[in-house]
């Protein structure tokens, strides 16, 4: 990280760890909203389709609530989009949901976007059933790869 860093809000911070208020990042990661549905580390395709642009990615982790879309392209948290989510052997996911967080390339971390779902139109049921049967699987799973979104 470099002393004079850029975050994705416009504001510069002047020192490694700090914001531009002067307060560590890690206690406003700390006042971050507790995640109401648990998210499953999975890797799937993803459209996130808006008025002006279109952004294909692959998922980081998906919940009941939203997901975390690995993604270069930048999209502005508080944009409504509409979510094409491919789950692998069940029917797509399409979903109206809104942009929460924005993970800039220059931020350090991978790049990407949290979406929180506001509304699923076309498989709930398909979601559900997913998330259950990878839980399953993989009952440790935690937040650990989870973002902002859901």
């Amino acid at each position: 990280m470099t002393a004079q860093a850029q975050r994705e809000d416009g504001a510069q911070s002047s020192a490694p760890g700090l914001d531009a208020r002067g307060s560590s990042r890690e206690q406003g990661k700390a006042r971050r909203r507790a995640r109401q549905y648990q998210r499953v580390a999975v890797r799937c395709g993803c459209w996130l389709e808006h008025q002006d642009a279109t952004v294909f990615g692959t998922t980081v982790d998906i919940g009941r609530g939203g997901l975390f879309l690995r993604t270069a392209l930048p999209m502005a948290p508080g944009v409504e989009v509409k979510v094409t989510l491919k789950l692998p052997g069940l029917e797509p996911v399409i979903a109206q949901g809104q942009v929460v967080r924005r993970v800039s390339p220059q931020a350090g971390d991978r790049p990407g976007l949290g979406v929180r779902f506001d509304q699923v139109h076309v498989g709930d049921e398909s979601l559900r059933d997913f998330l259950g049967l990878t839980l399953l699987k993989d009952p440790d799973s935690d937040d650990a790869h989870s973002n902002d979104a859901g």
